[in-house]
């Protein structure tokens, strides 16, 4: 009953996923080694491009199982020191240790070309989505989990407004 309580308390209980505390806690740890050794982290906000028109045509059980799949093969294509949780309802945060901006692209790059590939049975029809990315990376974006995961958030939109499937890293405020 404890380790069931426990894997409550740290995971999604849809996903399986790291909930977004115990990535939150994880990624401090993450910031301070890099700090230490003067690493970069990369943080990287997925949203699902056209989720909410599976649950709308297909119903929420198959939105379900897309979740599902998305968070085990997001799982199975980065390495095992990466941090992956379900953020939101359509959303997957990834902390990346040791991880600077080009790497970042180029491992999304991956993991996103690999994922496009995905596509999901359900009783109605095989759905197959791609999602679009925002990266804040650390030292350079923030200093803090909760910064880098607000401004890889809000870099999620810029990668939107460009159309489906893209990676906009997080380039600061506008200027005056």
């Amino acid at each position: 009953l404890l380790n069931e309580r426990k894997e409550h308390e740290t995971h999604d209980p849809l996903t399986g996923l790291l909930n977004f505390r115990s990535l939150r806690e994880r990624a401090a740890y993450e910031l301070v080694r890099a700090e230490r050794h003067g690493r970069d982290v990369a943080f990287a906000m997925l949203d699902l491009d056209g989720f909410t028109e599976v649950n709308e045509s297909a119903g929420r059980e198959a939105g379900d199982e897309v979740l599902r799949h998305w968070a085990a093969a997001l799982t199975a294509q980065l390495r095992s020191c990466d941090l992956v949780c379900r953020y939101g309802a359509d959303e997957f945060l990834l902390v990346m240790p040791e991880t600077a901006d080009q790497e970042a692209d180029a491992a999304l790059a991956r993991v996103l070309g690999a994922m496009r590939q995905l596509a999901v049975e359900t009783a109605d029809r095989p759905i197959a989505l791609t999602a679009s990315a925002g990266v804040a990376s650390f030292p350079r974006d923030g200093r803090s989990a909760e910064e880098l995961v607000a401004k890889a958030a809000t870099t999620v939109y810029t990668a939107r407004a460009a159309g489906p499937d893209r990676v906009a890293f997080y380039s600061g405020p506008p200027r005056a």
